[in-house]
C-alpha cells in the first residue's frame, strides 16, 4: 500500500533522522529529501524500485550520493550495494568522499573494511592523491576480485567491470553519472543477481553519451535509463541549489534547461574577479581572435593563433595569482583533440607552476570538473 507522498504505508519509519542529517552532514531542503526518499525505497519490504536523483551542474550530487550510501551501509547491516559510475574518475571522485564519512560517523569502525574498488588498480593509482583509497583497490587478477568481492558489503566499479560480478548477489545498485550511459550500458549492472532497488543519479539536460552511427542516433542508441525513467514518472528528486557557479554565469542555462527552478547558494553571491583587471575579464568574456585559421585533420580542428592568446592568457594569470599567492586551478576546454594537443605544448611551463594547476582535456572528458577558472578555445 503506497501513501500519497509515495512511501509504504506497511513499513515503518524508515530510521534515518532527516533533522539529524542536515545538521551533520551540511545537507540543504533538496539533498535531504533526496536522501529520505531514497533510504525509505532502499529499506522498503514490500516493492522493487528506482529512484531518480536530478543533479544540475554544481547543486551537489556526489555529496548526496555519498550520504545516502552512508545511511545504507549503517541502516541497512544485511544489504549488498552495487555502485556503478562510467568511469574510474568518477569512481575515485565518489569514493573519495564517502571514504571519510565512513570512517568518521559509521557506528561500526571496522566498515572501512568492507568496501571494494574493483577495476584497474593502476589506472586508479595514477588518478588520486588519497592515500586512503588504494587500500580499497583489488588486484586485477579476476580470480582474486571475485573472491575478495564476495564479502563485500559495497563495490565501486564501472558498469563493464560488473559483469566479472555476474555469479554474485546484490541488492541495491547505484550508478553515479547515470545520464552519461547509454542504456545498454547500464544494462549490464541491471543484469546482477538479486538487485530489486536501483537510485540513478544524473542529469539528462547535459552532455550525452557518444554515439557515431547515424542509424544508432536515428534509433535513439544514445538515450540512457535516467531519461526513460524519467519520461515513465519515476519517482524524480531536484536538486535545487547551485554552489559552483557565479550567478551571471548559471543565468543562461537555469532558463533554458532548468526552467529557472535553479537557486544560487549563498557563496556564489560573493565571488568577484580578482585575477585580471579590466571590464574584459568579468565573471565572463567572450574574446574575438582576428587573423586564426582552421586547420583540420583526423582529430579534429586546431586554431594555432588561438592556441597563442590561450597561453597568453595564462602567463598573465600566473603572473597575477603568484603577485597575490593565490592558489587557482584551470581547465583548458575544446571539442577538438587537435585543439588539446596544439595547446599541450604552449602550456607545459605552466602544469608545474607554484600557484596554478592547468588541466587540457576535451568536452566529453572534462564533463563534471570543477575549476575556478575554465579557458574555451574552438
Amino acid at each position: 500500500m503506497l501513501q500519497a507522498d509515495g512511501k509504504c504505508g506497511q513499513c515503518p519509519d524508515n530510521g534515518f533522522d532527516c533533522e539529524a542529517a542536515r545538521a551533520c552532514f551540511g545537507l540543504n531542503s533538496s539533498q535531504a529529501h533526496a536522501v529520505n526518499s531514497c533510504i525509505s525505497a532502499c529499506r522498503c519490504l514490500h516493492r522493487s524500485s528506482a529512484q531518480l536523483i536530478w543533479g544540475p551542474p554544481g547543486t551537489g550530487k556526489t555529496k548526496t550520493v555519498s550520504v545516502i550510501l552512508h545511511g545504507l551501509l549503517n541502516l541497512m547491516p544485511r544489504a549488498r550495494i552495487l555502485v556503478c559510475a562510467p568511469t574510474n574518475t568518477a569512481i575515485l571522485q565518489l569514493a573519495s568522499h564517502l571514504v571519510p564519512l565512513v570512517e568518521k560517523y559509521c557506528k561500526s569502525k571496522n566498515l572501512i573494511n568492507a568496501i571494494i574498488m574493483f577495476g584497474n588498480m593502476e589506472r586508479m593509482r595514477q588518478k588520486t592523491d588519497n592515500e586512503k583509497l588504494p587500500k580499497l583497490f583489488e588486484s586485477n587478477c579476476v580470480t582474486l576480485e571475485a573472491s575478495r568481492t564476495k564479502y563485500a558489503r559495497l563495490v565501486f566499479c564501472t558498469p563493464y567491470r560488473s559483469s566479472w560480478l555476474e555469479n554474485q548477489k546484490f541488492d541495491i545498485l547505484v550508478i553515479d553519472e547515470a545520464a552519461n550511459l547509454k542504456e545498454c550500458e547500464s544494462m549490464i549492472p541491471l543484469a546482477t543477481n538479486g538487485i530489486e532497488k536501483v537510485v540513478l543519479i544524473g542529469d539528462d539536460k547535459q552532455l550525452q553519451s557518444v554515439v557515431k552511427s547515424t542509424i544508432a542516433r536515428a534509433n535513439d542508441f544514445g538515450r540512457n535509463l535516467f531519461e526513460r525513467l524519467s519520461e515513465l514518472d519515476f519517482p524524480k528528486h531536484m536538486l535545487n541549489i547551485q554552489y559552483r557557479m557565479h550567478p551571471s554565469i548559471s543565468k543562461f542555462p537555469n532558463q533554458k534547461f532548468y526552467e529557472g527552478k535553479i537557486i544560487h547558494g549563498p557563496n556564489v553571491n560573493d565571488y568577484n574577479n580578482t585575477y585580471l583587471d579590466g571590464h574584459m575579464y568579468g565573471p565572463y568574456s567572450f574574446i574575438h581572435v582576428e587573423d586564426g585559421f582552421e586547420e583540420n585533420s583526423n582529430q579534429g580542428s586546431k586554431n594555432i593563433v588561438e592556441a597563442a592568446v590561450v597561453a597568453n592568457i595564462l602567463g598573465r594569470l600566473a603572473e597575477a595569482c603568484t603577485k597575490q599567492k593565490k592558489k587557482t586551478s584551470i581547465g583548458i576546454v575544446s571539442a577538438y583533440a587537435a585543439q588539446v594537443i596544439a595547446l599541450q605544448e604552449r602550456v607545459q611551463s605552466y602544469k608545474k607552476h607554484n600557484f596554478l594547476s592547468v588541466e587540457l582535456c576535451t568536452v566529453d572528458s572534462c564533463q563534471g570538473s570543477e575549476k575556478d577558472i575554465f579557458i574555451l578555445p574552438s
